[in-house]
């Protein structure tokens, strides 16, 4: 292999890894784990339920939603700029969504896209 050769398949090879470390890394897994006790911060879930509680932020614009799940467990889900979803939820609404667990002042919520919200 002449020199020229080597450096392209280095690169090549090298910008290959870097494209999946960065999937890996940044965008969310193709499938997600359901919602549990034992998800993890930064886990990516599913959660299904039903609306119990919606609230607006003071700032920013944000939706809280709590759901009730099949077992029971309240579940605080924080949609970001989804303030403008609020007209389109109901409480007692079944509702499933995907996200990613997170911790906001000691209390886990889960943190969604408004895009990945299926009212059922």
């Amino acid at each position: 292999m002449q020199s020229e050769e080597k450096i392209a398949t280095i690169l090549l090879v090298m910008a290959s890894l870097s494209l999946a470390v960065a999937y890996l890394t940044f965008l969310p897994h193709g499938e997600y784990q359901e919602y549990s006790d034992s998800a993890e911060i930064g886990d990516w879930v599913q959660a299904e339920g039903v609306i119990i509680e919606m609230r607006t932020t003071n700032t920013g614009g944000h939706l809280i939603l709590y759901l009730k799940d099949s077992e029971g467990r309240r579940i605080m889900i924080f949609v970001p700029k989804g303030a403008e979803m609020r007209s389109t939820l109901n409480a007692g609404e079944e509702i499933t969504l995907c996200g990613k667990v997170s911790e906001y002042r000691g209390e886990r919520e889960i943190v969604v896209d408004p895009n990945d919200i299926d009212i059922e």
